[in-house]
């Protein structure tokens, strides 16, 4: 309890010196973020003022006005700072006054580029010079207020949080007094009981001593801790008469239970060494059975795909008799259309002929007219030029006639190969017919066999597969037996385990009981 209330009074310390420091810093950092907010306004205030004094002097000296577009841009910058000032808090009275300065600047700008010209104009220019003067000392004299805000709240910080650290570190060194005093308050209350309490422990844990007395001398945490202590030790000393007097009935079961494990095991083994000889002699027949069974199976799909295969022959040879026919006929009508085709190629060879002798034609023509439009001189170009073209379209119309008299060349010897081509094989498809008619009827023959062996198939498939299920049947239910005969055995395995644990146990708890004295 007395540690607890060191812990919350070092909490106290430190929650009044964080909520300090932080009241503190927050201050500050709003005194910065305004000086922070209002700097770049201050300074475009500044900038603006000595753009326009510029501005003026230099117009004044050129003898020539500045740009008004530039003047209104200033003047207009001017105000737009003043205002972003006003809407951050910034004292208006001060912003008239500096806006005020700013319109006299212009005003007494304007007056000195008017007097520039005349022959004293020294006035007029004091005057500018000392209204610059006090505008630029009163944006100085801002500037520096913030400056100096920004530093009181530093020095004011720093301040304060020297007097919150001597302050912590004073209920520190408090802290640390009242905590030496409680240890050794507590050294003369605790350290001495429980050194008691440790050697009536090592006594129990080195010499197994249950008979110890625990004393109890104060009714504080320490009092109960070994009023506590003293009743495990009562407890613990009947504890041991219990298990000492258990121990031995659980020997003589552990005994019982082993033997009646080893007679249940041997029985089981025999019979399960029995069963297993009637499982590989029904696994042998049910192998047999099913061998016959697939192979009956494998017959009659046999057949049954033979008779299938049979009809569907029949059916493609009388298909394939009447297909070559009509390829046959095709045949024939495909060479009387190459042969029409060789004749249209001979037809479109004498047309060729003709555009060939029409691009000479053309070619010599425009030959002429190249010659004419070279008599004619200067008004003969442009028709030199068509000319030319044209002889240049009938020099490729004659390329052109050429290749198309060479591929129809090549076209009619293909044709001609083709056309014999097509007569040697309609000669070999009608002695492939004849040989494909008489292979028909052959096997119009073999389908009838196979249909009469499918039959014969079937019936003995469907008792092989009778007596097929029946041995399956009977392997089922061997199986079934010799799994839960399987299962037996692991059980009394498990049985005859359990029970040599039990004796273990029984064995160690008979030696954990001698150990102690109650």
């Amino acid at each position: 309890m007395s540690f607890g209330l060191l812990v919350v009074a070092f909490a106290v310390l430190g929650g009044a010196n964080i909520v300090s420091s932080y009241g503190f810093a927050r201050s500050v950092e709003s005194s910065l973020e305004r000086s922070l907010t209002l700097a770049p306004e201050l300074f475009e205030l500044r900038m603006i003022h000595q753009r326009t004094t510029v501005l003026f002097l230099s117009g004044a000296q050129k003898d020539s006005a500045p740009p008004s577009e530039e003047l209104s841009s200033q003047e207009e910058r001017f105000a737009h700072s003043l205002g972003a000032l006003r809407e951050k808090g910034y004292p208006g009275a001060r912003l008239n006054d500096v806006q005020g300065r700013f319109t006299g600047l212009l005003l007494l700008g304007r007056k000195l580029l008017a007097v520039s010209g005349e022959a004293d104009p020294q006035g007029a220019f004091l005057l500018f010079q000392q209204q610059t003067h006090e505008l630029e000392q009163q944006l100085d004299a801002m500037a520096k207020d913030e400056v100096s805000t920004v530093r009181t709240s530093l020095k004011v910080l720093r301040r304060n949080f020297e007097k919150g650290a001597w302050t912590f570190a004073g209920g520190v060194v408090g802290c640390i007094l009242v905590a030496l005093l409680l240890a050794f308050g507590l050294r003369r209350s605790l350290v001495h009981p429980l050194r008691a309490l440790t050697g009536v422990a090592r006594e129990i844990s080195e010499n197994g001593d249950l008979t110890l007395h625990v004393p109890v001398r104060s009714g504080d945490e320490v009092g109960q801790l070994a009023h506590a202590f003293r009743e495990m030790v009562e407890r613990l000393r009947t504890i041991h008469n219990e298990l000492r007097a258990s121990g031995g009935t659980l020997a003589t079961s552990a005994a019982n239970v082993r033997r009646s494990a080893v007679q249940q095991q041997e029985t089981v083994s025999s019979q399960a060494a029995a069963l297993h000889q009637t499982r590989v002699t029904a696994e042998a027949l049910r192998e047999t059975s099913s061998v016959a069974a697939q192979r009956a199976h494998s017959v009659l799909d046999l057949a049954v795909r033979a008779d299938t295969l049979g009809r569907a022959g029949e059916t493609s040879i009388a298909q394939s008799v009447s297909g070559l026919a009509n390829l046959g006929a095709q045949v024939q009508e495909i060479a009387q259309r190459i042969r029409n085709l060789g004749e249209s190629t001979q037809q479109i060879g004498a047309i060729t002929k003709t555009v060939k002798a029409l691009a000479d034609r053309s070619n010599m023509l425009a030959l002429n007219a190249a010659i004419e439009a070279v008599r004619s001189g200067e008004h003969g170009k442009g028709f030199a030029v068509v000319a030319q073209e044209i002889r240049s379209l009938a020099d490729q119309s004659i390329e052109a006639t050429v290749r198309v008299r060479e591929i129809l060349d090549a076209v009619g010897r293909a044709v001609a190969e083709t056309v014999s081509i097509t007569q040697r094989n309609a000669e070999q498809m009608q002695g492939g017919l004849e040989q494909v008619s008489a292979t028909g009827e052959s096997l119009r023959e073999l389908s009838g066999l196979i249909r009469a062996n499918a039959s014969a198939v079937k019936e003995i498939v469907a008792a092989v597969s009778q007596q097929d299920l029946g041995i399956a049947q009977i392997f089922l239910a061997v199986s079934e037996l010799s799994k839960m005969m399987a299962d037996t055995e692991k059980e009394l395995d498990a049985t005859k385990t359990a029970a040599v644990m039990l004796d273990d146990v029984s064995q160690k708890l008979t030696d954990v009981v001698t150990r102690y004295r109650a």
